[in-house]
This record gives C-alpha cells, sequence and structure tokens, in this order.
C-alpha cells in the first residue's frame, strides 16, 4: 500500500469509468435544472424547484464515495476509510430517494402532465445514476481492501440500509441531517423495529422490495459497466493489430 499522500497507479478500466461519469453526469444534472428553470418561467409558479435541492442531496454520497476512492488510492488506514464510509452510507439514500419524487406528477395539471412525468423522470434517472455511480466507487475500494466476496456483501448491506433510508426519508418525513443532529435517532428506530420486526408490513414490504429492486440494479449496471469499460479481449485486440 503506498504512502499516504502518494497517489498509486489508477487502473484503466477506473480511468475509463471515472471519465464517462464526470461527463455524462453533470449533463445529466444539468438536464433536469434546466427542465425546472422551463418549467418556473413558463408558469410563473416555483413549482418543483424543491427538486434542486434533493438533487444537490444525491450528489452528497457520489462527493463522498470519490474522497473514498481518493483516501484509498493515497494509502490511507482503513479505520480513516471506515469513518467517511459512514458518512457516505447516511447520505447514499438521497440519491436513489429521487425516484419516489414521482408521486409529485399529481399535483400538475393535465397541460403539464406529460411534460412533469418527464421532468420526474430526469430526475430519477439523476438518482439512480449518482447512486449507482458512487457505490461502485466504494465498492471497488473494499474489493482491494477485503476481497470480492466480502465487497459484495457490504454493498448488498449497503443498498438494503438505503432502502430503509428511502422509507424513513418518504413515509417519516426523515432525512440525513437529521440523523447528524440525533445520533441516536437512527438506533432507536432500528430497535423499536428489531423488537418487532413484522410490526409494521409497510416498512417490511417496501424495504424488501426496495433492497431487491436496488440490488438486481446494481448488479446488472455493475457487470454492464465493466464490459464496456474493460480490457479488449485477446481475439478483439489481435483484429486490431495492422497486418
Amino acid at each position: 500500500m503506498a504512502c499516504w499522500g502518494r497517489l498509486a497507479p489508477m487502473k484503466a478500466r477506473h480511468r475509463r469509468f471515472l471519465l464517462v461519469a464526470a461527463f455524462l453526469l453533470p449533463l445529466l444534472s444539468a438536464v433536469s435544472l434546466g427542465l425546472v428553470s422551463y418549467r418556473v418561467s413558463h408558469t410563473g409558479t416555483p413549482t418543483f424547484t424543491f427538486l434542486a435541492w434533493n438533487l444537490a442531496l444525491a450528489w452528497c454520497p457520489l462527493v463522498l464515495a470519490g474522497a473514498i476512492y481518493w483516501m484509498h488510492r493515497t494509502g490511507a488506514p482503513t479505520l480513516a476509510l471506515i469513518v467517511v464510509a459512514s458518512m457516505w452510507l447516511l447520505f447514499l439514500p438521497n440519491a436513489p430517494y429521487l425516484v419516489t419524487d414521482f408521486i409529485h406528477v399529481r399535483i400538475a395539471d393535465g397541460r403539464l402532465q406529460m411534460f412533469d412525468a418527464f421532468l420526474l423522470g430526469t430526475f430519477a434517472v439523476n438518482g439512480v445514476a449518482l447512486g449507482y455511480v458512487s457505490t461502485y466507487l466504494v465498492h471497488m475500494v473494499s474489493r482491494d481492501r477485503f476481497g470480492g466476496t466480502v465487497a459484495w456483501l457490504l454493498i448488498a448491506a449497503s443498498i438494503a440500509a438505503s432502502a430503509v433510508g428511502i422509507y424513513l426519508g418518504r413515509v417519516l418525513r426523515l432525512n440525513s441531517w437529521d440523523a447528524i443532529q440525533d445520533p441516536m435517532l437512527i438506533p432507536r428506530l432500528l430497535r423499536a423495529r428489531l423488537e418487532d420486526p413484522f410490526g409494521n408490513p409497510d416498512f417490511v414490504a417496501m424495504v424488501s422490495i426496495g433492497s431487491v429492486l436496488l440490488f438486481v440494479g446494481y448488479a446488472i449496471s455493475y457487470w454492464g459497466g465493466r464490459r464496456l469499460t474493460g480490457p479488449a479481449s485477446p481475439q478483439m485486440r489481435q483484429r486490431r493489430r495492422p497486418s
């Protein structure tokens, strides 16, 4: 492991992935914010401007994941990574939470309903993309530090925790700042749920379905992304050689 302050060489696959993400993610966010701006100017009402704040929160886990990846490359101790990863996990639900904002399409009038559905859809795509990219970065670090099997277990647990966070945000109207202001909030809620795990069927259903959908989506994105950014096969390299 490299000493603190010296960057380890970046894998070619990681470099290609980061270049694609650095181009597409800001572009997607700009499209979503542009649609909100257009709606405000067209209607004269600030409807959906709150989505800009939700999008800013969705960027938080990506920023923290980037910090984790950079710390890993500089040889930071595992304990320091765990501290930042805890913050990442706390903010991670803010990214896929954007998908649940689809419920707000009902506030649109008939003329704007299709436009609003498209607008909310772009924010949902942003949330999924930001969440999966940040998860991928943490996954890469976990795999280097702990091995492939442990890394997948950590990612699965993180996704399940994210589904719980989405429930807490959408149904109980809590947010990441509440957990920072009251560090015992989440432990109290978890204790109440563990004491009666099936006492809230809505919670069980939402978290279970959310966990499965998010994990399957991430797994598909993970393997698809590795195929797209991975090195060319020996056969492909042979074909590319000049005759």
